[in-house]
């Protein structure tokens, strides 16, 4: 082994100059990718831990609305149909910018609390793929909702929902 080693520190010394700096250009490349990879990683962890933080507080809240007898008006099947046509339209281009009307659409049918409740519980944590980047995202339904719709679609839905009664926002 030492003398493998040996070998290739005579062969780097043997070297042009121009030739050892690719070699440590090349090297601190790789350390960054590693690194940049390595962070990105952690973020993805705790940005995981914080999303199950909220559903599990949905979850909760939730829980507390039913025992006051606030009752859904609509199913969790709905819910989760309509979660479904939510990931299906952010996991392609949306060239048009459709998707916040799909949202705007589908949140006309939510009467109360309970109801924006159901709907992310039901959605809870779903995975679709960037259609830009190719990256997998695992989102919670306000963070899919934040990442994908404008900042103006963000407000007419938000809106739309305080008009139905509704306290929570996206």
């Amino acid at each position: 082994m030492s003398k493998l080693i040996s070998n290739i520190t005579d062969s780097y010394k043997e070297l042009p100059p121009w030739a050892k700096g690719i070699i440590f250009i090349g090297g601190l490349g790789a350390i960054y990718i590693f690194a940049s990879q390595t962070v990105s990683q952690i973020k993805k962890q705790a940005d995981e831990k914080e999303a199950n933080k909220s559903v599990i507080s949905a979850k909760d809240e939730l829980a507390a609305l039913l025992k006051k007898g606030i009752k859904p008006t609509i199913s969790k099947s709905q819910a989760d149909s309509w979660s479904d046509q939510i990931v299906k339209q952010f996991s392609g281009a949306d060239l048009l910018l459709q998707s916040g009307s799909l949202v705007k659409r589908l949140f006309l049918n939510l009467k109360n609390d309970v109801d924006f409740l159901v709907l992310k519980t039901q959605f809870g944590i779903r995975s679709y793929k960037d259609a830009f980047f190719g990256a997998v995202k695992n989102v919670t339904l306000e963070a899919a909702l934040q990442d994908e719709l404008t900042n103006g679609s963000l407000e007419g839905i938000n809106k739309q929902l305080a008009k139905q009664g509704i306290t929570y926002k996206v």
